[in-house]
């Protein structure tokens, strides 16, 4: 799993700090988009910093899997070892994702506090496995293969780099090429086995982890 430099000094402290909800029980705390949680907890802190930023996201994650827990136990045993197996998959390609942007991009903080709030990009990755309600309506089918190819595309692109990535790469000096293609590797061994997994399944279950491991091939920072 790729975790980019700073984000394992920020981790350090969000396990007992990410505890306290400043008496917000997790219905109040999920009652609010993401961002406006943020904006609470760092208020309440009184603190506005991207390890801030982090434990009120940590908070969020947390609340949602309180939320779908009870969903996921009711669930036959094969269906819980599947979604819990997407979700590491889904964590392990968005990771890895981060790592090959953030060479590309040259590096920089902003990328290792982007990556903190992706926590609750996880848990709401699973929970829309677990829950019908949260559930696409309809995603045709032919929609779904072409997503999947463009996250082909952006794989191969990036373990057998062009000419003038590999340029750009050795210019911003934030990682070497071999560090990309290696996480550009890691990336496809994680797709290719969530691919596997979901070969003749529904196409909304499809549909979402499609979208859900293809988010992290469009730019994180700018476009």
């Amino acid at each position: 799993m790729k975790i980019l430099p700073g984000l394992l000094l920020g981790l350090a402290g969000l396990t007992a700090a990410a505890q306290s909800r400043y008496g917000y029980t997790t219905q109040q705390i999920l009652a609010m988009p993401p961002e406006k949680w943020i904006e609470v907890y760092a208020k309440k802190k009184g603190a506005g910093d991207p390890i801030t930023d982090g434990e009120a996201s940590a908070v969020y994650a947390a609340c949602l899997r309180e939320r779908y827990s009870p969903k996921l136990k009711r669930l036959p045993k094969a269906d819980q070892a599947r979604i819990k197996g997407m979700r590491s998959l889904f964590i392990e390609f968005k990771n890895a994702a981060f790592g090959v942007q953030y060479i590309e991009g040259g590096g920089g903080t902003l990328y290792s506090h982007l990556q903190r709030l992706t926590v609750i990009d996880d848990e709401q990755f699973t929970e829309s496995l677990i829950d019908p309600a949260r559930r696409p309506k309809t995603v045709p089918g032919k929609i779904v293969a072409e997503r999947s190819r463009e996250i082909d595309a952006w794989l191969a692109a990036r373990m057998k780099p062009s000419p003038t990535l590999r340029e750009r790469v050795e210019e911003y000096a934030a990682g070497t090429i071999e560090d990309l293609v290696r996480d550009a590797r890691t990336a496809s061994t994680a797709w290719k086995s969530a691919q596997a997994a979901i070969a003749g399944r529904p196409d909304w279950e499809r549909a979402i982890v499609v979208d859900g491991f293809r988010q992290w091939t469009r730019p994180i920072v700018g476009e």
